[in-house]
């Protein structure tokens, strides 16, 4: 696609590289630029906040690599903003509020700096994944934005990476894939891996079945969690490992195979 010259405010040609392309961080010339369908059946790109997916008993597929760098990025742009803000608040007077006399121009931009510092101040710099409802979600891409991920009913299945933290809550985690942060279940059941019946539903990416979860951190099981693993016999184990904790009574359910 060729560069596409637009016209600035006097008239003159600017041109356009960068149109039509996907991009991770909207700036100030195109926006978000191209939205495209195709990448869009994919599910989300990115975690602009917490996100709650409630399939209401569908099993969806996400392949896309989905990520949170567009609100970390707002982060910085708020924090410039909210200094500005201070600077003009105090510069006007405004610390504790408008003066009696203020015209209503000054009303009028009081207001909006005001409306505006609310909705930083509420802003979550962060993304993070809430899994409810019935029905599975799978995960094949590469995810990696930075809140905890939550399963509070139905089933999680990572068959990609994850990079934070999950807390099981409710429902089913499990997957072929791996989970870099640590694993907490509180309620419901972990139980990693992925069946052949699964594996047949994911068609965006070649995947296969199995019943290993990689976890980097520690998985701890609570009195109300459940575990349902598949235990492989083995020689030879790693010199240092995650903790896998439990207190008693979970409940646990035990597949037995050899290599």
């Amino acid at each position: 696609m060729c560069p596409s010259p637009v016209s600035d405010a006097a008239g003159s040609a600017v041109l356009n590289p960068t149109r039509g392309q996907i991009v991770q961080v909207p700036d100030s010339r195109n926006g978000w630029h191209t939205v495209s369908l195709r990448e869009a059946m994919k599910g989300p790109g990115q975690f602009l906040g917490p996100f709650v997916a409630d399939l209401q008993g569908q099993n969806d597929v996400w392949s896309n690599d989905i990520s949170d760098v567009a609100i970390r990025a707002r982060q910085q742009e708020d924090v410039a903003e909210a200094a500005a803000w201070a600077a003009t608040k105090a510069a006007k007077g405004w610390t504790n509020g408008l003066p009696a006399d203020a015209s209503d121009v000054d009303k009028s931009d009081y207001a909006i700096g005001m409306r505006r510092e609310q909705a930083r101040n509420a802003r979550v710099y962060e993304g993070s994944l809430t899994k409810q409802g019935g029905g599975t979600l799978f995960l094949t891409g590469n995810n990696t934005w930075h809140g905890t991920s939550s399963v509070e009913a139905g089933k999680l299945s990572i068959i990609g990476s994850h990079a934070g933290a999950i807390d099981v809550c409710g429902g089913t985690l499990g997957g072929s894939g791996s989970v870099a942060g640590s694993i907490n279940v509180t309620g419901g059941v972990l139980q990693p891996g992925l069946t052949s019946e699964e594996a047949a539903q994911i068609t965006d990416v070649p995947v296969t079945a199995g019943n290993v979860l990689s976890v980097g951190g520690n998985v701890n099981v609570g009195q109300q969690g459940r575990l349902a693993v598949t235990i492989w016999a083995t020689t030879t184990a790693p010199a240092s490992a995650p903790w896998v904790s439990w207190r008693s009574p979970a409940s646990w359910t035990w597949t037995y195979a050899d290599r």
